[in-house]
């Protein structure tokens, strides 16, 4: 026997409130799972765990920050301050065994006060090659490891 459909009239009226309640409260999970989901799929390129150390330039200040992850759409950044989200900034690092020094501008998504997360803006195709052949060394180092 299928258990009976709550209506919204009897959840307004409080009738059956656990069996409501218990309903309200799986939609919501999935609809924010949706949403998770939706967030991550957004993301145009694949981040990779990284520790490569940076240089944040803030409007006429510079502060060491360390990158955690990395794609070609951004990077997350240790920085130790929040920054407000929207603000630009330029960030300078390089990526090991590759001589390049990659210099480029970012925009804060988000910010914590300890990380930040940036948004490259338009990457130029020396950078594009650069971060390619250094992403395509650490997959081949994870896959050596497996």
């Amino acid at each position: 026997m299928s258990e009976p459909r709550i209506s919204r009239w009897q959840c307004n009226q409080g009738l059956l409130s656990i069996r409501c309640l218990t309903n309200i409260f799986s939609k919501v999970l999935s609809s924010q799972m949706l949403e998770d989901r939706a967030a991550r799929n957004r993301r145009s390129s694949r981040r990779r765990d990284v520790i490569i150390d940076a240089e944040v330039e803030i409007g006429d200040r510079c502060s060491n920050a360390e990158i955690d992850n990395l794609s070609l759409g951004g990077a997350q950044l240790a920085l130790g301050e929040r920054l407000p989200i929207g603000m630009r900034l330029r960030l300078r690092f390089q990526v090991p065994h590759i001589e390049d020094i990659v210099d480029i501008g970012a925009t804060v998504r988000w910010s914590d006060g300890e990380n930040i997360g940036v948004q490259f803006e338009g990457l130029r195709p020396k950078i594009v090659w650069s971060l390619n052949r250094y992403f395509a060394m650490l997959d081949t180092d994870r896959s050596d490891t497996e």
